[in-house]
């Protein structure tokens, strides 16, 4: 039985696969990979694989808030 990352009981993950980063911020996953990799993310490397900091990420969301314009 393969356990996904969601199915952990211990409450939501400390680091995010850019596509859940993505969808968790409602912008398309080209994008996120994008500002990922540009380092306006704020992103750690497991071996190959590329993921975001949830609480990172939060902050990151809420110092570009603007009034209704486009994020950073």
């Amino acid at each position: 039985m393969n356990k996904k990352p969601e199915d952990n009981n211990d409450g939501p993950s400390l680091l995010l696969r850019v596509r859940e980063a993505a969808r968790l911020t409602g912008m398309s996953v080209g994008f996120a990979y994008q500002l990922a990799r540009s380092g306006e993310w704020p992103t750690v490397r497991v071996g190959r694989a590329l993921r975001v900091h949830r609480a990172a990420l939060e902050e990151w969301a809420t110092r570009n808030v603007t009034g209704g314009g486009k994020a950073a």
